[in-house]
């Protein structure tokens, strides 16, 4: 339930972040900004799964992350994982506790199958 709060309230200060205030005519407009309209004609769904490179076990709460941007995602239960990136996105960052991080290239039109290795002690 808290997860979904901190959402609902992150949801709704971007879409209130997203309007501007016209006055056309004498009256006040919202109007959406040009670069929220852009972002979101451009985005692209990219779909995979995470697991453990030795036990081929799913890796849930591993972290998705668009390289150099701040758009991510984490993975579910079944190390599945579901994040839209903006058009022309090269790499996501692939990490999680106990594992090393590793870069790969999207693969758009097919499901990424990322395998993630422990960390040395």
């Amino acid at each position: 339930m808290k997860k979904f709060t901190i959402l609902f309230f992150i949801v709704i200060s971007l879409v209130i972040s997203s309007f501007s205030l016209t006055k056309a005519n004498g009256i006040l407009t919202l109007q959406k900004t040009k670069e929220l309209q852009k972002v979101l004609t451009k985005m692209v769904e990219i779909k995979g799964a995470i697991v453990d490179s030795a036990t081929q076990h799913p890796i849930e709460m591993a972290f998705v992350v668009v390289t150099g941007t701040n758009i991510g995602t984490i993975t579910d239960a079944e190390g599945k994982f579901v994040i839209g990136i903006p058009e022309g996105a090269k790499k996501l960052t692939f990490s999680a506790k106990g594992y090393k991080p590793i870069k790969a290239s999207i693969t758009i039109n097919k499901d990424m199958a990322v395998k993630l290795a422990k960390k040395e002690k």
